[in-house]
């Protein structure tokens, strides 16, 4: 078994083990079982925006169930290192949505390309081609530049709800025959918050209380900031879901958990570490076929 799987507590889905990961660099059963309890509920109080926290008897399973894994005879798991980092974005292009391309970003060289099609062929050439080569020495006589300080942002909110297409309240009760939508709305607010620059990584993550019935859709593209601040100018985002989109299998009803990720991608293309999660009410999806 992979120590690395922390799906494999009960409980923990892959939006849960991504935010372990996030807030605590958590990726095996092995690091999960090393968190104090506390500091786990802690740190889900300061990040969920909405929706129900997990009892604390609940977390505290998460970390002995991870110990207990763990330790069932497993291997300890292989040492890895970074040898690159890409950013890939997918996009359709505005007059015909069902043409798709990638855009590939390499962060250590700030080299950006665009590939026909969704991971083809010559991207993955391209990224090999990248990793063979041979770092760019820098001029012995340039010193080193001191990083840049992010400029300061004291606030972020995010907020959503799932919403009637036709633009009615919020809902928790979805037909999976009718198309339905998840509104987000968030807002940065600070001294320096005006100046921050970058995109914003929007991903919608749904887990049924059940096994198997899971997805994830992120936004079509990275929104850019354009230097609103405070709640009277937030972004706004709707993810549109069609008939059909949640695969019941063979059930008649499922209900699902369903959370809403934001990540602040810099200049460069790399991940920050300003982030929020909300976690909506439960949504109850029925066929009626």
């Amino acid at each position: 078994m992979d120590d690395m799987q922390l799906t494999r507590v009960a409980g923990i889905g892959d939006a849960r083990a991504r935010w372990l990961e996030e807030s605590f660099g958590v990726r095996t059963l092995s690091q999960l079982a090393a968190l104090d309890a506390d500091d786990i509920e802690r740190r889900l109080r300061e990040s969920t925006v909405r929706g129900v926290l997990p009892a604390h008897e609940q977390i505290e399973r998460w970390v002995t169930d991870a110990g207990r894994l763990a330790g069932d005879g497993e291997q300890p798991a292989a040492s890895w290192h970074g040898v690159g980092a890409f950013v890939l974005d997918v996009e359709a292009r505005d007059d015909d949505p069902t043409v798709l391309r990638t855009v590939a970003h390499h962060v250590e060289a700030d080299d950006t390309k665009c590939f026909d099609g969704v991971a083809p062929a010559e991207l993955r050439r391209w990224i090999g081609e990248r990793l063979a080569a041979p770092p760019a020495a820098a001029p012995e006589s340039a010193p080193a530049a001191a990083p840049a300080a992010a400029p300061a942002v004291d606030e972020l909110r995010l907020t959503a709800s799932v919403r009637d297409p036709a633009g009615g309240p919020p809902i928790n009760v979805i037909r999976r025959s009718d198309p339905w939508r998840v509104r987000c709305e968030w807002y940065i607010d600070g001294p320096g918050a005006a100046a921050l620059a970058g995109h914003w990584r929007l991903a919608l993550l749904g887990e049924g209380q059940g096994p198997a019935i899971e997805f994830e859709q992120p936004a079509p593209s990275l929104i850019a900031l354009d230097g609103r601040t405070g709640p009277a100018n937030p972004y706004v985002f709707a993810f549109h879901l069609a008939p059909g989109a949640i695969d019941l299998l063979t059930r008649p009803q499922a209900v699902l958990d369903l959370t809403v990720a934001l990540t602040h991608i810099s200049g460069t293309g790399v991940p920050g570490s300003l982030a929020a999660f909300a976690d909506l009410d439960k949504v109850l999806v029925f066929r009626d076929d």
